[in-house]
């Protein structure tokens, strides 16, 4: 099985919407649960860095999804959005734990941590679905 570089682009920005669309929607759970405020984020020095990096990391965490699916024979969307969210389960399980430790509210972990899953979920679909033969 080949890379399909366009798949992974794709979850790159599969990334980007689903951060807005979820952050957006918890935005002032997880501002509060971090401590950070409107200002802060209004007044952020180098927004495009931190974009930047947030789409580069997810090339590259999809990569490895990709890579492991390989390994795994994930054949189609369903089995890779399943594969995908059973690692994404990792993530969400280590937030937990580590919110835990640092006192951060629980809900706090649900939405970070909540990501991480369904970032997994979708990148897996699309890595599963869409794969060069």
């Amino acid at each position: 099985m080949k890379t399909n570089y366009l798949a992974l682009l794709a979850c790159g920005v599969a990334n980007a919407l689903l951060s807005m669309g979820w952050f957006g929607i918890f935005a002032d759970k997880w501002m509060a649960g971090h401590g950070i405020t409107r200002e802060m984020v209004d007044g952020m020095e180098y927004p495009g860095v931190a974009y930047g990096l947030s789409f580069a990391v997810a090339l590259v965490t999809a990569w490895i999804l990709h890579w492991l699916f390989q390994r795994m024979r994930v054949q189609d969307w369903l089995d890779g959005a399943k594969t995908g969210a059973l690692i994404g389960t990792f993530g969400l399980l280590g937030t937990l734990v580590g919110n835990m430790f640092a006192l951060k509210p629980w809900d706090l972990s649900l939405v970070d941590g909540g990501f991480i899953l369904l970032q997994f979920a979708v990148f897996g679909a699309i890595l599963g679905g869409w794969q060069k033969q």
